[in-house]
């Protein structure tokens, strides 16, 4: 069962002001591209280079379609689309390439990705709290 750890992070809450405590996902290493290229072969008959070249084309082909400005869809997994970040003008007319701090891409989930994720899901993620940050930003045990 896939299982996320966590750890209770000092925060305070936004509507009463107040110091608290809020569960925030450890830091872990990123999955790489070699493992999940290795996990997808034990799923299926498609031998690794194969899968390698097909997920280096699609970073390719996905970038391309954002830098065109197009959102790109990919089925249960979600969509991925451009979005500027631009210094504000007054005028419209004042707006133009000029105007834009950067591009970002924003992520959104599928449907059936928030449904696999969401805590009444039929794949349920098991939790399990690993350790309590200190207001030094020291962790303990």
């Amino acid at each position: 069962r896939p299982m996320i750890l966590f750890y209770a992070r000092p925060t305070r809450n936004p509507s009463t002001k107040a110091n608290g405590f809020s569960a925030s996902i450890t830091a872990v290493s990123p999955v790489s591209l070699n493992r999940i290229v290795e996990r997808i072969q034990a799923r299926c008959t498609v031998n690794s280079a194969d899968i390698k070249a097909c997920l280096d084309a699609l970073q390719a082909e996905v970038l391309e379609s954002i830098m065109d400005g197009k959102s790109v869809r990919l089925g249960d997994l979600g969509s991925f689309r451009p979005v500027l970040s631009s210094k504000f003008s007054a005028n419209a007319e004042d707006v133009d390439a000029n105007s834009i701090k950067s591009i970002r891409v924003r992520y959104t989930p599928s449907v059936a990705m928030r449904s696999a994720l969401s805590l009444g899901g039929a794949k349920k993620v098991a939790f399990r709290k690993v350790a309590t940050v200190v207001t030094d930003e020291t962790v303990t045990e």
